[in-house]
């Protein structure tokens, strides 16, 4: 699990996707999987 989110912030980082119409969407997907995250650890 630790090793996707890895690849994804990794995947969101790289400037390439700044220029795809996904990007907010994929932006908002990986902030509500964040979201997830922290509220399975407390």
């Amino acid at each position: 699990m630790t090793e996707t989110i890895r690849i994804m912030v990794s995947s969101f980082s790289c400037r390439h996707y700044a220029s795809f119409p996904l990007f907010k969407i994929a932006l908002i997907f990986h902030f509500l999987l964040g979201l997830i995250t922290i509220s399975h650890l407390y």
